[in-house]
């Protein structure tokens, strides 16, 4: 009798190992002559089954075959056949003649049973290659450049919530009832918790269970910008995203794949077709739900509101908004904390335990009623007061009572934002670093390797990062920003924080850059600028003004901008921030006037790679020591009409840089280069061989390059290279044997180098390394007997598997086993 299955998504293999584990507890109870050999089958079968079932899963997500899956398939199959027969055909009356015959044949299954298990650790591997590539994937699908930038996955889940629960409860309600509203528009004021409630919403059991990972999150700005938001949102449907004619076309073909998704044929994808009709394994159609989560949306978004209204059954819009939108029907208002909550939530950002404080409970009451509930005031103006004397606490409250901020409308709010700043000091390093936070763009993470580079040179910090690092985990203390890791890579232990990223709320962003454009004496430290549509502002077209005395200079243009820059005279400007969108960046002529430019970030918000023009201009910045670019063509760095003498640090984010080593002479242009970091550049196969002529080079980070093949054989060359980081650098399959030669080396990172088999039997040379980390290197089956010579090594950071690779050497380092937390949030 033909096995008959009506399976979703991956419930074939589970039905089949579910279905002839069945079988065989029926043969045992029938058929005990066979009892020994079918307690040995089910006992396989058992062992096996969890770890198939991973693959069967990841092969749906990869959307590819997998011939391990198709093989067990066909032993279940002709397993249930035979162990049925076994049952059904030998009597008592017959034993003596067909016991023989099946006991044969069932010997022959276990056997190949047995074959299939020998296999184990090889499917193991296979399972965790699998893993990464769907991580891999996924950052692929995020990028731009590697497939798209900016993702629309779910924000993390606040670590905790207060008073929010009836609102959760309500919402879930209205999302799971099938009725004929299609569109909730949750509405506030800003700081009223919008942005926390819908993520948490998001990450709800119960929604997730109901929309799958149909749940597409993406946050607008106040320039609304539909062909991004679409592209953003086309990314995480798995599918090629192309580019659009216009803003029409964009919603159309948003409509178009979002019906494709909701009717998508939940069927075996893992299996080949051949096998679906073997074993009449049924396709079934059935309507998927969707959730289009839309934060942060300004007044006049109503067209586009509309425009994604489309008629798809199961298909849910959640907005988060400031305005109301009365014309869409269905509006959450949501209001302030009551005071219970509002209490519970301020002694929390204030540290307050009722036991052991000094400050009088009616000047807390006084202050949290000045609040009016707003989760965004409870949580700052509660940490500015934190850990402060008395004589602090009964100032704020004496402002309250005066009534100057008792908060009503948002400018209120805004204003009791501001005074809970005035604790700190103008000149404080905290309060400056804040207002460093308004040259980003709105709604956009901000890397902390970034801000290292500019607070190195504007404030003064350390090299090393441990400055910054201190101030930006202070201005979270104050609920001032937020940080986020978004990979396993970074590290503060080693200085390295490519993975982490600071947010900040709308409202503080807005405060910061209200804050750092005051002038003192008619000077502003700040000079933040944002281009429109090519409107430049009226002081600048006017050209009267005396030049800009300004040290952060920051200027933010969108995707019509045309590069037809105006003259400025910033001859002071010590960091310049360049944030733009177009397709095409023409660098502005004036930079080569910024003789005091230390620090230049240039970054490309948009969905593709900026081909940057100018470029050459850069050259005649004798003073620059820092350079960030992120999501760029890099045009050919020989171009560069004098050596840049003073530049240490090099980063390079997401940018095509084949380009920029062609006829290049890295050693004469770049003399005195101490770092050079590349990240996630897919077009990155090998490194220049001028690249060890680098005498001065410290650190080399190249991480996420996963087309990088080779190392140049003369990399021992770098004499002076103390870290070296390779992680994640999939398609890299070996370390040169000259890289024992780096006898300063101290850290090296070869995580996540997928097929890298070997390590060079010279690595035993490094004897100056004290941390090595290799975890996830998959097809890494030993160690050189060399390394037993690392007698600096101190710690070794792994996985499992690797683990026990040291447990052959006399003498171990520590051993540090690491279960990677990746989180994808980021994309």
């Amino acid at each position: 009798m033909d096995l008959v299955l009506t399976t979703v998504g991956t419930k074939v293999l589970e039905t089949l190992v579910d279905q002839f584990l069945q079988v065989i507890v029926d043969a045992k109870n029938k058929a005990v002559q066979y009892t020994d050999i079918l307690n040995q089958m089910q006992k396989r079968v058992n062992s096996i089954a969890p770890l198939v079932k991973q693959i069967e899963e990841l092969n749906t997500t990869l959307n590819r075959r997998n011939d391990e899956v198709e093989k067990l398939v066909d032993l279940l199959q002709s397993g249930q056949s035979l162990v049925k027969k076994c049952t059904e055909k030998v009597r008592w009356w017959n034993c003596c003649f067909k016991r023989p015959s099946y006991a044969g044949e069932l010997l022959k299954l276990e056997e190949e049973l047995n074959r299939y298990f020998q296999e184990i650790v090889q499917l193991q591997q296979r399972r965790d290659q699998m893993e990464m590539l769907v991580k891999i994937n996924q950052i692929h699908a995020a990028f731009p450049g590697t497939g798209g930038y900016g993702g629309c996955a779910v924000p993390e889940a606040p670590k905790f919530v207060v008073g929010l629960e009836v609102h959760l409860m309500e919402l879930k309600t209205r999302l799971l009832t099938s009725n004929g509203t299609r569109m909730i528009i949750v509405s506030a004021s800003g700081g009223c918790g919008k942005t926390t409630l819908i993520t948490k919403l998001c990450h709800d059991e119960e929604i997730k269970g109901h929309f799958g990972d149909r749940i597409y999150f993406v946050t607008l700005s106040r320039t609304l910008q539909v062909k991004r938001i679409v592209q953003r949102i086309l990314q995480q449907t798995e599918q090629p995203v192309s580019e659009f004619q216009s803003d029409e076309d964009a919603v159309n073909q948003l409509g178009h794949r979002l019906r494709k998704v909701a009717t998508k044929g939940m069927g075996c994808c893992f299996l080949s077709v051949p096998t679906l009709k073997k074993f009449k394994l049924n396709l079934k159609q059935q309507i998927s739900p969707i959730l289009l989560v839309l934060d942060d949306v300004w007044s006049g978004a109503e067209a586009f509101l509309e425009n994604v209204q489309f008629e798809i059954e199961g298909y849910k819009i959640l907005v988060a908004s400031r305005s109301v939108f009365p014309r869409f029907g269905c509006t959450y208002p949501l209001t302030g904390l009551n005071h219970e909550d509002a209490m519970r939530l301020f002694h929390l950002a204030a540290g307050l335990r009722d036991a052991e404080t000094n400050i009088p409970n009616e000047i807390v009451e006084k202050i949290v009623k000045g609040c009016k509930g707003l989760p965004l005031a409870l949580m700052v103006v509660g940490r500015s007061l934190c850990s402060q004397p008395l004589a602090v606490w009964k100032k704020k409250e004496q402002e309250w009572s005066s009534g100057s901020s008792k908060l009503g409308t948002e400018e209120d709010i805004f204003n009791c934002l501001r005074m809970s700043l005035d604790v700190l000091k103008d000149k404080d390093p905290i309060k400056q670093c804040f207002l460093d936070l308004g040259c980003f763009p709105e709604d956009q993470r901000i890397p902390v390797t970034g801000l290292i580079d500019m607070w190195e040179e504007l404030h003064g910090f350390d090299g090393d990062g441990v400055s910054a690092m201190d101030t930006i985990y202070k201005l979270c203390h104050r609920n001032l920003t937020s940080l986020t890791l978004v990979r396993g890579n970074a590290n503060e232990v080693d200085n390295w924080h490519g993975g982490q990223f600071v947010t900040v709320h709308d409202l503080l962003r807005e405060l910061a850059i209200n804050l750092g454009s005051q002038k003192e004496d008619g000077l502003t430290e700040r000079l933040i600028i944002s281009i429109a549509n090519g409107n430049f502002p009226n002081w600048w077209k006017d050209q009267k003004l005396h030049p800009t005395r300004a040290r952060l200079l920051s200027i933010t243009t969108d995707e019509t901008f045309s590069s037809e820059w105006l003259n400025l005279e910033a001859p002071a400007a010590e960091v310049l921030i360049l944030n733009f969108q177009s397709k095409n960046y023409t660098l502005p002529g004036f930079i080569e006037k910024l003789e005091k430019l230390k620090v230049l970030v240039a970054t490309n918000y948009g969905y593709s790679p900026t081909e940057l023009s100018n470029f050459h201009l850069i050259g005649s910045l004798s003073a620059l020591r820092k350079i960030r670019l992120e999501h760029v063509s890099i045009p050919c760095l020989g171009k560069f009409p004098t050596q840049l003498n003073n530049l240490q640090r090099v980063s390079v984010v997401m940018c095509k840089i084949d380009a920029a080593f062609k006829n290049t002479n890295l050693c004469y242009v770049l003399p005195n280069l101490v770092e050079i970091n590349i990240d996630y550049c897919d077009d990155l196969v090998e490194l220049p061989e001028d690249i060890c002529e680098l005498s001065l080079l410290r650190r080399l980070s190249i991480t996420g390059c996963h087309n990088l093949s080779s190392l140049p054989e003369a990399i021992g060359e770098l004499a002076n290279l103390e870290v070296l980081r390779l992680t994640s650098c999939t398609g890299l399959e070996m370390l040169p044997e000259s890289i024992g030669s780096l006898r300063k080396l101290t850290v090296l990172d070869i995580s996540d180098c997928l097929h890298m088999d070997k390590l060079p039997h010279q690595i035993g040379n490094l004897h100056s390394l004290q941390k090595l980390y290799m975890r996830k290197c998959l097809s890494l089956q030993g160690l050189p007997e060399s390394m037993a010579n690392l007698q600096q090594l101190k710690e070794v950071i792994c996985d499992e598997e690797r683990a026990n690779l040291w447990r052959t050497f006399e003498r171990t380092p520590k051993i540090k086993i690491t279960k990677e937390d990746i989180n994808l949030n980021w994309l």
